[in-house]
């Protein structure tokens, strides 16, 4: 898990509602708000995606799960599992209207940036 790095954004188009939740959650206090134009080609930057109701994963996960012990005996694992585990949370943080970049770090390989926009 060293090798492995996320940013996280939230959609700018806020209700109040939710403008409430992230200055009491994020800045009590004292704070700031940046709005940023992301644009990226990388497909592991993506929305968040949430439970539709407290307690119940991912149906379909879940479904393919089941299917396989009960039908094979067998533990279904699915590949690039820790990936895609990054890109799903609980009902709880629904509010936050997330997008998120991940980033795993492989030996040789760097991040390259492709251009930076003024606004």
């Amino acid at each position: 898990m060293k090798i492995i790095f996320y940013a996280s954004f939230t959609d700018s188009n806020l209700t109040t509602e939710q403008e409430e939740y992230f200055w009491k959650a994020f800045a009590p206090v004292d704070g700031v708000r940046l709005k940023l134009e992301v644009i990226a080609s990388n497909s592991n930057f993506r929305k968040m995606v949430y439970e539709k109701t407290k307690g119940n994963p991912l149906s379909l996960l879940n479904d393919l799960t089941r299917v396989v012990r009960e039908s094979y005996g067998r533990e279904f694992v699915l590949s690039g599992i820790s990936r895609l585990c990054a890109f799903y949370l609980a009902k709880d943080f629904d509010v936050e209207n997330e997008y998120r970049a991940l980033y795993r770090y492989w030996e040789g390989l760097h991040l390259k940036v492709m251009g930076i926009i003024d606004m």
